[in-house]
């Protein structure tokens, strides 16, 4: 390996033994980052123990509660759930929010919320209908961002 530096190894894991070699990779060549794709229904109890990935991908369903979800996106630079659906309340949400806007390093994180749950969330946090960008309720402050066209 002299002369030449690994940056990011990707895994598309299929199988149990596939994830024993993504294990076993991992400890081989500890200073890479490290993408997998997981496209088999891995037990939660070895998707809540692997180690830290630039990426994952879940290409499955799987039954996962907030705790678990909320440890797995503080632990994955970015992680993506296809088809897992993960139900949180308000105060998750905003364990969830604080958890990202701490954050020092750089990340993607995209959240879906029901429009109603949201809208709940923000009352309880003092906000209402005729709340404008830039007022600020508690820990919070709205921001009204630029269009994408």
């Amino acid at each position: 390996t002299d002369g030449f530096k690994i940056g990011v190894l990707w895994y598309h894991v299929n199988s149990e033994s596939e994830l024993e070699n993504l294990m076993k990779s991992i400890e081989h060549f500890p200073r890479c980052k490290n993408t997998v794709i997981l496209k088999y229904l891995i037990p939660t109890s070895k998707l809540l123990s692997l180690p830290p990935m630039e990426e994952m991908h879940v290409l499955f369903r799987i039954p996962i509660d907030s705790n678990q979800f909320i440890y797995l996106i503080s632990l994955h630079k970015l992680i993506h759930f296809y088809y897992a659906t993960v139900t949180v309340n308000g105060v998750e949400l905003k364990q969830i929010i604080k958890m990202i806007l701490s954050e020092s390093r750089e990340r993607t994180v995209r959240v879906i919320v029901d429009a109603s749950m949201l809208f709940n969330w923000l009352r309880s946090e003092g906000f209402n209908e005729s709340s404008k960008a830039g007022e600020s309720s508690r820990e919070f402050e709205l921001v009204k961002l630029p269009d994408e066209n």
